[in-house]
């Protein structure tokens, strides 16, 4: 099956970073067309993270026809730290195969605003590390 016109290989992706020791959820979804295969996806940050760790996971169970995958964003800046937070990390979605470009849901500052993730983060639950899985259940105002 032809790739469609506007489908790439790599995609530039923008995550909001949070506030001095909050979270960032961000979810991103490819749909993957009818009798095409799920390519390999792969994300890896395009840029500097200065003192954001960012972590990557799979949801529990990759839904028909889309590409999963979550990222979290924890500003680790120490108090009392003159370095500046960044305004955002930048990633890079490289694919086995071209897709066309990915949603990308986020819910910014999951524990200081907890339960406003926006419409669509909370339908699929992450799996993996432990941080993500707190990060999504705050977003999503579950019990933690």
């Amino acid at each position: 099956m032809a790739a469609a016109p506007n489908a790439r290989r790599a995609w530039p992706l923008t995550v909001r970073a949070p506030a001095q020791f909050d979270a960032t959820l961000a979810r991103v979804a490819f749909a993957v067309p009818r009798g095409t295969r799920r390519p390999s996806l792969r994300l890896v940050t395009a840029g500097p993270t200065g003192l954001d760790q960012v972590t990557i996971a799979s949801p529990v169970v990759q839904p028909p026809h889309r590409l999963l995958r979550f990222v979290l964003v924890v500003n680790r800046r120490p108090k009392g730290s003159l370095a500046p937070d960044l305004l955002d990390v930048r990633l890079t979605a490289r694919l086995g195969h071209a897709l066309r470009r990915p949603r990308l849901l986020q819910a910014i500052d999951v524990y200081a605003r907890p339960g406003r993730a926006p419409a669509g983060l909370c339908a699929i639950a992450p799996a993996g590390p432990a941080a993500v899985v707190r990060a999504f259940n705050a977003a999503c105002g579950r019990a933690m």
